[in-house]
């Protein structure tokens, strides 16, 4: 909490405070390289959702994550500092005898459906000695955190504006001690305090991020800062007349809605595999292979973007790379699995990273390669990366020694890097030969888990092994039922997430002639996934192929997938709420008919969602109504 704010605004009225919020820089970008683009603002794109239990509210004008400025909470509008009615101005405050006491406190003890965006205040039972109402008298604590914001007295009502929109879901203690005084040195007649929660968040409205109605499914990604500014990446098909096609990132802002879009680069022939991640501070990373399998990238570092996309990789190849991305801790890594034709025709696995404001290594080193002695393109690669809150990467990734003329055993290996140090060699994690799937790894900002499906025989499950940094990755354990037997739909990096205390997953599997979707979750304090996954679909409309799953910081996780609908498919969802351990129903996000697929969802750490969709592929045919790519924004 920042110092408070002292000063009597009896004579002028009461005014709303607010506070300038800046994003955290996280080193600066080689200024020959940088430039702010074409990012300006866009109004009246995007209006707030009706929450569950309070009345929406329009954005107002923001800023870029990254520029530096935004009003507090968001732009978003504030309750009155005075709720407590009666006369604000004039008069002096009234003193009475024996000592001060809270009389009220807004939010009522015990509310819930709490804005997000509004103000605490306490109202006292006499005027106070102003130089006791300070920051560490009077707190508003989330957990045993106290929340940032200003502070401020006037006459016998206290108002404390939080500087951020506050976390959906979460409750939230205000407490005030005893060395708050009256005029004459009585201190507060007892400690008080009192607790609420704020509301749930609910889902906007669909809408187009772009209006070319020929986007191509699946090639599109998002991802989020901590506070819910939301960063989306699509490309466009390619223009048949130049044979190009061109790759877009747009920023969501929390307070003011879309910016403008930002072409990234042009992809002769196509732009493939989109990934996209976002530091909590809002640097961001998007990174892609084109069809001329170069591995290209581009950075947003303190509200710029670089002046033009760098290619990270040029060897000739004949495969196209999926790259993984990862950003946080002030380090940015890319990591990709290609083959390389000459010399030797050899898999290798690419690790690249640099510091958030630093150039790009021009070529990075290879830590393994492979030789293989059958063309299977499956035997080194499915490479996923993460990085922790001090900026230290891992990457993990699976070799199928049948296919290749080294001794290296089959499995799931990793290879970690400090973020001041060079990449260790790669190390099987043990038990790990029986994969059956790419491995996806997310970290809690200290440690990191990663899940892949493993099989003995014909019978198939999803195992996770726990990484620590005293003990590295441990063997692996089943986490999905082990009743059920059928083939398992992992997903690609949208499979598992982190709230920092806990990690969640999903994934879908065949059953009978159904396919359900379930998701786990691990608790880090114990160090204890749940005795059986939760079934969140309904158990009889089929699944699909695609989900995706994000938590918040207090440990509410949202789950989105692709299921059959009547005629076509939809997209629905599930909410995790943690008070009640409990996953709600699956509800649809879009229409039966519209055909729509490939979910991608981002979760800010304070509930704020974003979720990114497009159109269905099949019969060689995209199928789904114009304009085809949809989000939703929750909150």
């Amino acid at each position: 909490m920042k110092s408070a704010r002292q000063r009597s605004l009896w004579q002028a009225g009461l005014v709303t405070l607010s506070l300038t919020l800046g994003f955290a820089a996280c080193g600066g970008l080689d200024g020959r390289i940088v430039t702010r683009g074409d990012d300006e603002a866009v109004g009246g794109e995007e209006t707030g959702g009706k929450g569950t239990g309070g009345k929406g509210s329009s954005g107002s004008t923001g800023h870029t994550p990254g520029t530096g400025g935004a009003d507090a909470n968001g732009g978003e509008p504030m309750v009155d500092p005075n709720p407590f009615g009666g006369e604000t101005s004039g008069g002096a405050p009234p003193v009475v005898d024996g000592p001060p006491e809270v009389l009220e406190v807004s939010p009522e003890d015990a509310a819930e459906e709490v804005e997000p965006t509004g103000s605490v205040a306490l109202r006292f039972s006499e005027g106070l000695d102003e130089a006791t109402v300070t920051s560490d008298n009077v707190q508003i604590l989330d957990g045993t955190e106290p929340v940032d914001g200003e502070l401020a007295y006037s006459g016998v009502v206290s108002t404390f504006t939080p500087a951020r929109r506050l976390s959906l879901l979460a409750t939230y203690d205000v407490s005030v001690s005893d060395a708050v005084t009256d005029g004459a040195g009585q201190g507060l007649k007892e400690p008080f305090t009192s607790t609420f929660t704020v509301r749930d968040g609910a889902w906007s409205s669909p809408r187009s991020i772009f209006t070319d109605t020929t986007i191509d499914s699946g090639r599109q990604d998002v991802a989020s800062d901590a506070q819910g500014n939301m960063l989306f990446a699509w490309t466009t098909r390619y223009d048949e007349e130049h044979y190009t096609e061109v790759l877009y990132a747009r920023w969501y802002n929390i307070a003011s809605g879309l910016r403008a879009e930002v072409k990234l680069d042009e992809c002769v022939d196509s732009c493939e595999n989109v990934r996209v991640a976002v530091s909590s501070e809002g640097d961001a990373i998007v990174a892609w292979a084109t069809n001329a399998n170069l591995v290209r990238a581009r950075r947003f570092v303190s509200g710029a973007w670089e002046r033009e996309a760098q290619t990270l990789w040029t060897t000739a190849s004949n495969d196209t790379p999926i790259p993984s991305v990862a950003i946080g801790g002030g380090q940015a890594v890319v990591a990709w699995a290609h083959h390389q034709i000459t010399p030797s025709n050899y898999y290798l696995i690419e690790m690249s990273a640099t510091a958030v404001g630093a150039a790009w290594p021009t070529i990075p080193t290879s830590n393994y390669s492979v030789g293989y002695s059958a063309p299977n393109y499956e035997s080194l690669g499915g490479v996923a990366a993460a990085v922790d809150a001090a900026g230290s990467a891992l990457v993990v990734f699976t070799h199928n020694s049948s296919n290749a003329t080294t001794n290296s055993p089959k499995g799931v290996y990793y290879a970690r890097k400090s973020s001041r140090e060079d990449w260790e060699y790669p190390v099987k994690i043990a038990s790990s030969s029986a994969f059956a799937s790419d491995p996806v790894i997310a970290s809690d900002g200290d440690g990191a888990m990663a899940i892949w499906i493993a099989t003995l025989g014909s019978d198939y499950s999803v195992v996770a092994s726990r990484y620590t940094k005293t003990k590295q990755f441990v063997t692996p354990t089943a986490i999905s039922d082990p009743d059920l037997k059928g083939y398992i739909y992992l997903g690609r990096d949208y499979a598992l997430a982190s709230s920092g205390s806990a990690f969640f997953a999903t994934w879908a599997q065949a059953v009978g002639n159904s396919t359900n979707t379930y998701a786990t979750h691990f608790d880090i304090a114990s160090g204890r996934w749940d005795a059986l996954p939760a079934l969140v679909s309904d158990g009889v409309a089929r699944s699909g192929n695609n989900r995706a799953i994000g938590v918040d910081a207090h440990g509410n996780a949202l789950l989105t997938f692709d299921q059959e609908g009547d005629t076509t498919s939809q997209i629905v969802a599930a909410r995790f709420v943690a008070a009640r351990d409990e996953w709600s129903d699956a509800k649809p996000l879009t229409t039966d008919g519209n055909d729509y697929g490939f979910p991608r969802l981002a979760v800010a750490g304070n509930g704020v969602a974003g979720l990114f969709f497009g159109p269905t592929y099949r019969d060689g045919a995209l199928h789904g109504p114009a304009p085809r790519g949809q989000y939703r924004i929750f909150k």
